[in-house]
């Protein structure tokens, strides 16, 4: 099992802007809070002149957001884990903004290599060590001692993106891997 930080390839694929910059506000950051019930969808466009191809995942302020291939391929894998919120994408349809509402315990704060604030908060994380107990069925999540950090994805949603030829994701080095077991 190996985690990996939800993370897209911004230089090879065009890019997101918002309509509005003042809607950059409102992308975040998301902090595992459920939005939905007064969620209003953010328009968004590609960059002008931008002769990249258009992928099937990336980000707009560091918010993951999947068009129509990425939800059909990953919907079961994500669905319950976070939110659906619609955004419109200068005249394509099916873009969601996924907003991670999943907070796991999983980090184990001992083994791991961290700093905290002087009122003993969470600062950063240097090394990751996660429980792989904790971790058996997630397929992405935020860490519940950082919420407004990264998103993170394990094998099973790696795996899919994989088996389903979707672009944009950039899921390559894990920031942490469960050891080996011994037999």
């Amino acid at each position: 099992m190996s985690v990996y930080r939800l993370d897209f390839a911004l230089n090879d694929y065009a890019g997101l802007l918002t309509v509005d910059e003042n809607d950059l506000d409102r992308l975040g950051p998301f902090d595992g809070t459920p939005q939905a019930e007064t969620w209003e969808p953010v328009a968004l466009r590609w960059e002008p002149n931008d002769s990249r191809p258009v992928p099937d995942a990336t980000e707009v302020a560091g918010a993951p957001v999947l068009g129509p291939r990425a939800r059909e391929a990953l919907g079961d894998l994500l669905d319950g884990r976070g939110e659906w919120l619609p955004v419109e994408v200068g005249g394509s349809e099916g873009w969601h903004l996924f907003n991670v509402t999943r907070l796991s315990d999983g980090l184990d704060e001992e083994r791991s290599e961290l700093s905290r604030f002087g009122d003993g908060r969470l600062r950063r994380v240097e090394v990751f060590e996660f429980d792989p107990a904790a971790l058996s069925d997630e397929t992405v999540f935020k860490l519940a001692q950082k919420p407004r950090w990264y998103e993170f994805a394990t094998d099973t949603l790696r795996d899919r993106v994989g088996e389903a030829e979707l672009t944009g994701f950039k899921l390559e080095d894990p920031v942490w891997s469960a050891p080996p077991i011994n037999r």
